[in-house]
């Protein structure tokens, strides 16, 4: 595909260049001096010192033909036919240069005055800059060399957000200060972890500390742990979900009880014979009356556990057997919650 576009950009794209380059004030045959960094994202050009570098991304949310696109950058960025085509057919956020300060800019202008989406984004150069960058927002580190995401200036990242453990090389995500750092900040950035650390049982109880659902990312092993799965349920009840893989725990009135008791929703993970037990399902509709639509058929017509469940949400009067829907107290109840 590439290269058809590429045979299609040469064939048409003489008769624009003049009016282009006059546009951008930029030389089309002058292709700008590359920097060997990329950089952190900042919201507009503006914003680094005078002389810096700065890397210009095409949008992944183009308005314009593929063929368009190439055309432009061809004639304002000064790049090959085929590199052209190779960028404008690519998906994603794409990288098309970084340069120096005023010579980005230029391009900048060009491209986004054609109606081509871009960004302009500062380009770090040194660690002290990439170190600044990644602890105001660790989201940054998607954006450095390779030679930048050094071992401290990913730990400064994660400690930022643990979502920018997706962005470190695969040693520093087996790495597992830094992995544990990630799982404090962001307990989910467990899946970015690698798969000795996903099975190692202090940093997944360290992610499932800071959010129940981190566990789908566990190992098989650590995912039918019970300690594991209490503290999980404990922080989210929906934790006994999917990412409890123990059939057994569902059946574990402890863990179910804890489970319901943080979501009542969970309720709907529970084995039948805890369906059906008058306490568990007591703490359930006690903390979302919904949860009623869960219960056993013998619950559902117990007359306190209704009473708790349209309390919590009117609306859960539904659920009710239908001699409770029809009883005044519980109607009464229902019709005078704020949910209902």
């Amino acid at each position: 595909m590439a290269f058809a576009l590429a045979a299609a950009v040469w064939t048409s794209s003489w008769s624009s260049a003049t009016w282009l380059t006059a546009r951008t004030h930029m030389c089309a045959t002058e292709k700008p001096h590359m920097c060997a960094t990329e950089k952190p994202q900042a919201p507009a050009p503006g914003g680094a010192r005078e002389g810096s570098a700065f890397s210009l991304h095409l949008s992944p949310h183009q308005t314009q033909p593929e063929e368009y696109v190439a055309r432009v950058l061809m004639m304002v960025c000064g790049v090959s036919t085929a590199e052209a085509a190779s960028l404008a057919t690519q998906g994603g956020e794409v990288h098309v240069g970084t340069w120096e300060r005023a010579i980005a800019e230029h391009a900048y202008a060009g491209v986004t005055a054609k109606g081509v989406l871009a960004e302009l984004i500062p380009a770090y150069t040194n660690r002290e800059d990439a170190l600044v960058a990644v602890k105001a927002d660790g989201r940054a580190l998607k954006y450095a060399s390779l030679e930048l995401k050094a071992r401290e200036v990913v730990l400064a990242a994660v400690q930022q957000t643990g979502w920018a453990l997706i962005h470190a090389s695969p040693e520093l995500r087996a790495d597992r200060e830094v992995v544990l750092a990630a799982v404090q900040q962001k307990g989910e950035a467990l899946e970015y972890a690698s798969p000795e650390l996903r099975a190692d049982r202090e940093v997944v109880l360290a992610a499932v500390w800071q959010k129940g659902f981190a566990l789908q990312y566990a190992s098989p092993e650590l995912q039918a742990d019970r300690e594991l799965v209490l503290a999980a349920v404990q922080q989210e009840g929906w934790a006994l979900g999917p990412a409890c893989t123990a059939p057994e725990l569902r059946a574990d009135r402890e863990v179910v009880l804890a489970a319901v008791q943080a979501d009542g929703g969970a309720l709907c993970f529970a084995s039948p014979e805890l369906q059906a037990d008058r306490e568990v399902v007591l703490g359930a509709v006690q903390q979302d009356g919904r949860a009623l639509k869960h219960a056993s058929p013998e619950l559902r017509a117990d007359r306190e556990v209704a009473l708790a469940a349209v309390r919590q949400c009117g609306r859960a009067l539904q659920y009710a057997s239908p001699e409770l829907q029809a009883d005044r107290e519980v109607v009464q109840a229902a019709e005078g919650s704020r949910y209902y």
